[in-house]
């Protein structure tokens, strides 16, 4: 197999796709300690103490927070290093241009979830601001379909986006022979299972520049 500097771009960013999802990893063991933690502290603290219980809620909400605000930007970053990793190869190599395109739907996909869930936000502030006997009014109505219904298509968008992240993924595994990719694309499937995939993803692209490295170089190419 001879090869481009372009499969080297491509694998320095697909292992930096992969040091994300590891890191997404570990924020999200971080996130399971938070509330863990929160949970033990409100049973432990007695009610004599000077810590409250809503203070104890506003710390827990603000390490929350801040841990959902980092996941979403390594999310935004996986998405960016994958799809450069992709466009990449889609220059040399007409499997990768499928991929490509499908994880498009993943940054259309998130705009719209937050737009739904800022929409359904809305509905819920507005119900609270009604007295408790009175019924939601048409417009709260409104709002909660709407924002139902862009979380619905923004899921089927994200979904459609995480079916061509795998599918490049497996093409990975295809085009350097490393099987390691193909069962990191299935392990992605997996809920628990998926923690492993990152970690295949990133023995993938090592072990693909090495071989790589070992074949004809691409000044050498016909």
């Amino acid at each position: 197999m001879q090869w481009s500097p372009r499969d080297l771009a491509a694998l320095s960013k697909m292992r930096v796709f992969a040091i994300v999802g590891i890191i997404g990893l570990i924020l999200s063991f971080s996130f399971t300690f938070v509330l863990s933690s929160f949970n033990y502290l409100s049973v432990l603290i007695p009610s004599s103490s000077t810590v409250s219980g809503v203070q104890l809620a506003a710390a827990a909400l603000v390490g929350i927070l801040v841990l959902l605000i980092v996941g979403v930007v390594l999310e935004i970053m996986s998405i960016i290093y994958a799809r450069g990793a992709f466009r990449e190869l889609a220059e040399v190599d007409r499997n990768f241009h499928t991929p490509l395109s499908l994880t498009f739907a993943l940054y259309v996909g998130f705009v719209m979830i937050v737009i739904g869930v800022v929409v359904v936000l809305s509905f819920a502030f507005a119900l609270q601001s009604q007295p408790p006997a009175q019924p939601a009014s048409s417009a709260s109505l409104a709002l909660l379909i709407v924002g139902s219904l862009v979380i619905i298509v923004a899921a089927i968008l994200v979904l459609i986006g995480e079916i061509g992240l795998l599918l490049g993924i497996w093409r990975f595994g295809s085009r350097y022979s490393e099987s390691v990719f193909k069962a990191a694309a299935i392990l992605y499937i997996i809920p628990f299972a998926a923690v492993i995939a990152p970690i295949l993803v990133l023995i993938g692209t090592g072990s693909a520049e090495r071989k790589l490295r070992g074949l004809v170089p691409p000044g050498r190419q016909q």
